[in-house]
Order: C-alpha cells, then structure tokens, then sequence
C-alpha cells in the first residue's frame, strides 16, 4: 500500500511537470473579446502572447491595440468559423494611416484562416482593424505571439520604394516575405521604375538591396521561390535599369557594386504565402 501511494504521488507529481512546461513552451494564455472594441480609444490591449476568442458581425468593427513588451517580432493569424470572409487592417501607432490591409475575398487559397510568420514593422506600436462583409455574426480566434530573434531574416514593411528596400546581407542568406496588396487608389510608385511596369494589376512591389563587399569580380544568380512567377527588375546603385526575368535571374556582380532588386506581382488575387528570396556567387 504504501509503495503504491508513493509511486500515485510520482504520477501527478510527472504530470504537474510537463502541465508547468508546456505552459511554459507556449507562454500564451486565452481570453475572450472584450466589448465594446469597436474604436480605437477602446480597442483591446494586446502586450503578449495571447489567443483570443471573439465575434464579428456586419458593420461591426473590432480593434487590438497592438503594444508588444516581450518582442518586435510577430507571428498572428485570424482563423474564422466556416470559412467566413474578415478583413484585416494594420494601422499605425495613432490608428490614422494605414500600414496594409488583407482583405480574405481576394486570398487565392482562403481557407478561413490568415495567417503571417516573422512579420516585422518599421512602427513598434500599431492597431489591427477587423471588418467583416458578412450578413450574420461569427466567431473567430485571433492569436499574437511575440519574440525578440528570428530562425531567418524577414522582410520589414513597408519596402515598396527604393529608399526603404531591405537589406539581404550576404550571399545565401535567405530572407521571407509576403505580397500585400496595395489597396490605396493611388500607388505612389517611383518615376523610376514605372518604365519596367505592366500598367495595371499591381499588387505589390518589394525592395531589396545587396552589395559584393569582396574584392572580386564574379557573377550571380538571384532565386526567388514562391507558387506563382515573379517579375524580378534589377538596378544598379544609381537606379539605373539593368535587367529583368521571372523568378531567376543572372547578371555580373563587380567588386563594390551594389544592386536593387525589385519585386513585382501582378494579378487580382494572391497568395498570403511566404516567399523566399536569396542570391549565391556562380
């Protein structure tokens, strides 16, 4: 009897442990939507990792006041009930200008859920605007998870000009993205570009900046991955056009030069899947 109350003692004492360490992994607690949030003075404060259970109707509005204090670094998704449509709109810290916008009815492969990993913005506070089109109230979870270091580098938005384009530091260093469309009336492109552009169906463009810091001449090749072709433009450290190509491209990389690689991608919809980008010395 007594070795059998010791070894029940064991037991729970074993499963207090791994209860105490997956909470610990997951460092993420859940609570419900709290009403009314349909302002940004009374949006619900998100400062941790968190899922929170929610609903959203026709002409509802929801908001999060985004104000990280455990990590810069993103990781959300907004997965709705059956699939229904939400809209989701970063604003900035005063809630004024919009950063980006996704709206689900022009996602090529919606499936309920909207999700972005690494995500990193050049504003450390913002507010998430949820909307929704839909005739009837649904639920939905929103979860946050924040960090301070990244397994891989990832693209800070925005980076649609070449003021802002991102750096890829070195040679095979792979950097992720996403394609956001722009939904702005008017896209402020730059005169430079614009030559190199289809007229119509933007739906963003990326920036991106590489330097040879060896002292040898050589050639490179440019490797974009993603589900759909790609225009890759490139220019030189003036912004001078030197070339372009879908998905791959190959030019000469001189000692000392520096490169633009612009992104482009057209069409009606897309994918809210991560691309991958990167450039190796032939």
């Amino acid at each position: 009897m007594h070795l059998e109350k010791r070894f029940k003692k064991t037991i729970i004492f074993l499963l207090i442990i791994l209860i105490i360490s997956s909470c610990n992994k997951n460092n993420k607690v859940e609570r419900n939507e709290i009403e009314p949030n349909d302002s940004p003075e009374y949006a619900q404060f998100v400062d941790s990792n968190i899922l929170i259970k929610a609903n959203l109707k026709s002409e509802d509005i929801d908001y999060y006041n985004i104000s990280p204090t455990n990590g810069f670094i993103m990781d959300f998704s907004i997965k709705a009930k059956n699939r229904n449509n939400i809209n989701l709109e970063i604003l900035d810290e005063n809630a004024e200008k919009s950063l980006f916008k996704i709206d689900a009815k022009d996602i090529l492969n919606y499936n309920g859920k909207i999700e972005m990993k690494d995500l990193i913005l050049r504003e450390y506070k913002f507010f998430f605007k949820l909307t929704s089109e839909e005739k009837n109230e649904f639920d939905y979870n929103i979860s946050f998870n924040f960090k301070n270091e990244y397994m891989n580098k990832t693209e800070t938005e925005i980076n649609d000009n070449f003021q802002s384009a991102n750096i890829i530091d070195y040679p095979k260093q792979i950097i992720y993205g996403y394609f956001l469309k722009n939904y702005n009336e008017k896209i402020a492109i730059d005169e430079k570009i614009k030559p190199y552009l289809k007229n119509e169906n933007i739906i963003d463009i990326d920036f991106y900046l590489i330097e040879n810091k060896t002292d040898i001449d050589a050639s490179i090749n440019i490797i974009l991955e993603y589900k759909k072709d790609i225009d890759i433009i490139l220019f030189d450290k003036d912004y001078n056009y030197i070339k372009k190509a879908k998905n791959k491209l190959s030019a000469d990389f001189k000692s000392e030069d520096k490169y633009y690689i612009a992104l482009t991608f057209y069409g009606e919809k897309y994918f809210i899947d991560r691309y991958s980008l990167y450039y190796e010395f032939n």
